[in-house]
C-alpha cells in the first residue's frame, strides 16, 4: 500500500483532466467557433481553480507579491513583448485599443489580461490568509459571488460598455470568489458555515438561471458544474490515470494558442473544429518539447 501511494500522483486527476478539457475550450472560444459562449466555460474553470488552490491546499503555503510576480508577471512582460512585435511584424495595429486600460493590463493580446488579473487576486487572497479565518474567506467569498451571479444580466452589458479589459475583469469576479469559496470550505471545521455558503451559492445560481445573463449563464453554470465534478470524483480517478505531464503544459498552452490559432488559420479553415484541435495540439506539443528540454523556457511557460 505504501509503494502504491508514493506513485499515486499527487494532484488531484479529476482536476488536472478538468484543467486540461479547460485550455481547450479557451482554444475553441478563441477560434470563434459555434458555440463560443458555452466554450467560455474554460475560463471560469481557470480562475477557479486558481482561487481554489490558493485557498485550499495551499493554505498554509503563503506566497508573498515577488514570488507571484515571477510566475505571472514576468511571462505578462515576456508575451506582451512577443504579440506586439508580432502585431508589427503583420501589419496589424499594435493594440486592439490605445485607452490605458487595454494598454496597461491587456497589451497587444486581448487574452493577457488574465495575468495581472490573477496575479492580484492571488496576492489578495494570500492576505485574507493571514488575516482572516477559513470560515470567514469561506462566508464572504460565498455571499459576494451569489450577487455578483445574481446581479449579472445587469453588470454584463454595463461592463461591456467599458473598454478592455473591464469587462474580463467583471466576468472573471465571481470564478475567483466561488474558487475562493470552494477552497476555504475544505479548511472549515464548522459544518453549519459550508451548509448555509453552499446554499447562497446555490441561490446565487439559481438566480442567474432566472435572470440569464448572455455569456455567462452557460460559461458558469458548465464551470461550476465541472469544477464541483472535479473535486467530488477524486478518490474515483483510476491511480493509473495520470495527465499530470499535459496539464501541467496548460498554462503554456493558454498563453501560445493565439499564436497557433494565426498560423493554422494561414491553411486550414477558419473558425472550424478542425483549427482548433490543430492549434492546441501544436500548442501543446510546442510547451512540451520546451518545457523539457529548454528548463529555462518555464520562467515564461509556467
Amino acid at each position: 500500500m505504501e509503494v502504491q501511494k508514493q506513485n499515486r500522483p499527487a494532484r488531484n486527476q479529476a482536476i488536472e483532466l478538468l484543467r486540461t478539457g479547460a485550455a481547450l475550450g479557451i482554444v475553441a472560444f478563441h477560434a470563434a467557433i459555434d458555440g463560443a459562449a458555452v466554450f467560455y466555460a474554460g475560463l471560469v474553470v481557470f480562475l477557479f481553480l486558481a482561487s481554489m488552490m490558493e485557498v485550499g491546499p495551499n493554505w498554509e503555503r503563503p506566497r508573498t507579491a515577488p514570488q507571484l510576480a515571477r510566475r505571472l508577471l514576468i511571462p505578462f512582460v515576456f508575451w506582451y513583448l512577443v504579440y506586439l512585435a508580432a502585431n508589427v511584424a503583420f501589419g496589424r495595429p499594435p493594440f486592439p485599443s490605445l485607452h490605458p486600460l487595454t494598454v496597461i493590463f491587456a497589451g497587444p493580446s486581448v487574452h493577457l489580461w488574465f495575468l495581472p488579473f490573477i496575479f492580484a487576486v492571488l496576492v489578495l487572497l494570500n492576505v485574507a490568509k493571514r488575516r482572516v479565518s477559513a470560515q470567514g474567506v469561506l462566508l464572504v467569498a460565498a455571499t459576494l459571488a451569489a450577487v455578483v451571479l445574481a446581479a449579472a444580466s445587469w453588470w454584463r452589458p454595463v461592463a461591456g460598455e467599458f473598454p478592455v479589459p473591464v469587462p474580463q475583469w467583471a466576468h472573471a469576479a465571481a470564478a475567483v470568489l466561488l474558487g475562493a469559496a470552494f477552497g476555504a470550505a475544505g479548511r472549515n471545521r464548522g459544518k453549519a458555515a459550508t451548509v448555509i455558503a453552499g446554499v447562497i451559492i446555490l441561490a446565487g445560481l439559481a438566480a442567474l438561471v432566472v435572470w440569464p445573463a448572455p455569456g455567462v449563464t452557460a460559461a458558469y453554470l458548465i464551470g461550476v458544474a465541472g469544477c464541483t465534478a472535479a473535486v467530488a470524483l477524486k478518490q474515483w480517478v483510476p491511480e493509473r490515470w495520470n495527465v499530470q505531464p499535459v496539464a501541467d503544459c496548460m498554462f503554456g498552452v493558454y498563453l501560445i494558442h493565439v499564436l497557433a490559432l494565426a498560423a493554422g488559420g494561414l491553411v486550414l479553415p477558419k473558425n472550424g473544429l478542425v483549427l482548433v484541435m490543430a492549434a492546441f495540439a501544436g500548442s501543446l506539443l510546442v510547451v512540451y518539447v520546451a518545457r523539457k528540454y529548454l528548463p529555462v523556457t518555464r520562467w515564461v511557460l509556467g
